[in-house]
């Protein structure tokens, strides 16, 4: 790979300052009256400047690169957020409604709560055979219940 030349370099406001020093150095080195000791030096501080700016730009292109991947990083993640919200929703949208179902119907029904009682355990065997709920879900209609309505 070549070696990238200091003059391919966009002038930015990083930079600025570099290129400035090197037209600075350039004018004191058309300078005749200047020893062989001072030229030398000049030379290498032109030469040190190139590199600053050099570096300054690999640099500068990583940093754009970094926030550009950063960005769509940030755009990927807000569309997995949404299909993660969606996904739930989906999932467990019919579960709920359909205990909200079972609750509604068994709370209306009977005169009891015993009888309630009774009819939502029914009911829960009857969903879970079916493959309407699962025996956690289950369980948790029938703790709730007994916690909210029995002891009422």
């Amino acid at each position: 790979m070549a070696k990238k030349n200091y003059t391919d370099v966009a002038l930015n406001k990083d930079n600025e300052k570099w290129f400035n020093k090197i037209e600075e150095l350039s004018i004191q080195l058309q300078n005749e009256k200047i020893s062989k000791r001072e030229k030398k030096k000049i030379e290498k501080e032109i030469e040190q400047n190139k590199k600053y700016i050099i570096k300054s730009d690999f640099w500068f292109k990583k940093a754009e690169s970094f926030e550009k991947n950063g960005e769509m990083l940030k755009q990927t993640g807000k569309s997995m957020q949404k299909v993660g919200l969606k996904t739930t929703a989906i999932v467990w949208t019919p579960a709920l409604f359909a205990g909200y179902k079972v609750y509604q119907n068994i709370k209306g029904s009977t005169e009891t709560p015993e009888q309630d009682l009774i009819e939502l355990i029914k009911r829960c065997e009857k969903d879970y055979k079916d493959g309407k709920i699962d025996e956690r879900t289950m369980k948790e209609y029938i703790v709730k219940f007994t916690q909210e309505e029995y002891r009422a």
